[in-house]
């Protein structure tokens, strides 16, 4: 199920929760001028398995991420809710949208897609890991590395994280200002992968 007509996905993945996926792909929305998002979670509580939702009256709810996502400018923000399978979800979520560039945040939806870049952000060391992101950090492009949050030495960061994806980019940063500066070197991958 990788193919999708003429619909190009970045991927953005991550070590643990509240690791700054929304906040990434918030920031691509706005620059890459990307028409659609796709949220994936883990069942949340009170939602059944493989619900979609595509309500903006729920997505838009304050402080949430689709809400930040719609804020950034997707026209159409997509959230699925699943501990299950993803193929039938993922289907159902991407029929109807056109051609564009879609920004899908969520560690289980990266084997879904053939992404132009699939970014991994790591705010957490290894063996703290959430379950999915053992399986995912080897398919990054970029492993993009918050030491405010993993304290220690960045020769140390460098091989961990090398060793888990030899193929990555691996960016690391402290401040917010180096967080942007990460970010937009995302941006420039994200340019020159829809290029070609």
């Amino acid at each position: 199920m990788k193919k999708h007509s003429s619909l190009r996905f970045i991927c953005i993945t991550s070590s643990s929760k509240k690791s700054g996926k929304s906040l990434l792909a918030s920031f691509l929305i706005r620059e890459l001028g990307a028409e659609f998002a796709i949220k994936v979670s883990q069942g949340k509580r009170g939602k059944p398995r493989g619900e979609i939702t595509k309500s903006r009256k729920i997505l838009e709810e304050p402080e949430t991420d689709t809400a930040k996502l719609l804020e950034a400018g997707a026209k159409k923000v997509i959230w699925i809710h699943t501990d299950g399978d993803l193929e039938k979800p993922i289907k159902q979520a991407i029929q109807g949208l056109s051609s564009g560039l879609v920004i899908v945040e969520g560690n289980r939806a990266v084997d879904y897609f053939d992404p132009l870049l699939t970014v991994f952000l790591a705010t957490a060391k290894p063996q703290d890991f959430k379950p999915s992101a053992h399986s995912v950090i080897s398919k990054a492009n970029i492993v993009l590395i918050d030491k405010s949050k993993i304290k220690m030495e960045d020769e140390e960061i460098k091989s961990i994280f090398h060793a888990l994806a030899p193929n990555s980019e691996i960016i690391s940063f402290e401040s917010s200002i180096e967080r942007k500066e990460a970010f937009e070197k995302v941006r420039e991958k994200a340019l020159a992968a829809m290029r070609k």
